[in-house]
């Protein structure tokens, strides 16, 4: 498959950039439920540009991969944060709720990784072919 560890572990651990500003209240700074939602789209932009554009051999399956991985980082930060950082709440997610997680991740990195070969047969198609 090709999969890059090296690649995939920090985009992954990038994704984190959400969560942790969830956790730090800065979400709340601003009006609306936007914030998330344009932190997530530029993730998701970061995600596809840096795959498409350095021509990883699976872009799809690196894609599910770091999203996956992602979704498993996010439960272990929780995790960390309600164990060490929060007195009230639950040391622990539901087993539900933890695969609901990945689940829904694994999808959005399939989604991403159609994205990312859309992109990259749209520079193949531009790009002129060697004589």
């Amino acid at each position: 498959m090709g999969l890059r560890p090296k690649l995939i572990i920090p985009l992954a651990a990038l994704g984190l950039v959400r969560p942790l500003l969830s956790i730090f209240e800065v979400y709340e700074r601003f009006e609306g439920p936007w914030d998330s939602v344009l932190v997530t789209a530029v993730i998701a932009a970061i995600w596809v540009g840096v795959v498409a554009l350095r021509r990883v051999p699976s872009p799809f399956a690196t894609l599910v991969a770091v999203s996956g991985l992602y979704g498993v980082f996010a439960i272990v930060l929780q995790r960390v944060v309600a164990t060490f950082f929060v007195d009230s709440a639950p040391a622990s997610l539901p087993m539900v709720a933890m695969v609901s997680i990945i689940v829904t991740n694994l999808i959005w990195g399939a989604v991403l990784g159609l994205v990312a070969l859309a992109i990259r047969r749209g520079f193949n198609r531009d790009t002129p072919a060697a004589h």
